[in-house]
């Protein structure tokens, strides 16, 4: 078997969408020039796709023709790192997952412990939120929450009321030591997040684990967020107006 057929056998046995380097085909250093040449060809014949520099894809094709990779296969070399959790998605990449908006974002952003500029990957912006808390597939999904409350103003399609009730409904499911995490993680926030979670933790009915957040918090600022009394009973006791 030739060098060009064994980097095509070992391209052909990557899982389709999943976007992947020449070190991840695990040839040969000193083949590399051979393979950079191979991957060149196969994305002028289609049977590749490059997304930047030095990034490829293997598609799938349907009847309409080539399906381009999930949100997390296109930056799933971002996300983890030697196998390892490195970043997570967040805000317009998890609001329609999470039932916050039905509305399709072409931005993905990521959320990583160190800043990183913009990139560009298959024809969409990828860009990065920088999170001082530390990102495990325990916490991801409380950050997930904490990040929507954070932003709940630019949640598209929707209103601030309905993104309360989303959000209270999806930290009801959390059990009290996800919730201690929650309220731990919320300490890195501004204080006009802890104030809305603290509101929608006493309406849930966790008021006896929200000191943590009450003593965070200036006695004397107020939060204008815009949500009604009959939203969030709770929210003159966090001085929420």
């Amino acid at each position: 078997m030739t060098a060009a057929q064994q980097i095509a056998k070992r391209v052909e046995s990557i899982d389709t969408d999943r976007v992947f380097s020449i070190v991840d085909l695990g040839l040969p250093a000193e083949w590399w020039e051979n393979i950079r040449v191979k991957l060149s060809r196969m994305v002028k014949l289609g049977t590749l796709v490059k997304i930047a520099p030095g990034k490829y894809y293997r598609p799938r094709i349907s009847i309409l023709g080539p399906v381009p990779p999930s949100t997390e296969n296109l930056v799933r070399d971002i996300l983890y790192k030697n196998g390892n959790v490195e970043g997570y998605l967040t805000t317009y990449s998890v609001w329609d997952s999470m039932g916050l908006t039905t509305q399709f974002s072409s931005t993905v952003v990521i959320g990583l412990n160190y800043r990183k500029d913009t990139i560009n990957r298959d024809g969409r912006v990828v860009q990065f939120m920088l999170q001082p808390n530390r990102i495990t597939t325990e916490t991801i999904p409380l950050l997930q929450v904490l990040d929507s409350i954070k932003f709940i103003k630019s949640i598209p399609d929707t209103s601030i009321a309905n993104s309360v009730e989303r959000l209270s409904e999806i930290i009801r499911s959390f059990d009290d030591n996800q919730v201690k995490l929650l309220i731990e993680l919320a300490m890195k926030y501004p204080p006009r997040v802890r104030a809305l979670l603290g509101a929608m933790l006493e309406n849930n009915g966790n008021d006896a684990l929200t000191s943590a957040l009450h003593k965070s918090l200036n006695p004397l600022t107020e939060y204008r967020i815009g949500i009604s009394d009959e939203t969030l009973p709770t929210k003159q006791n966090w001085r929420i107006v």
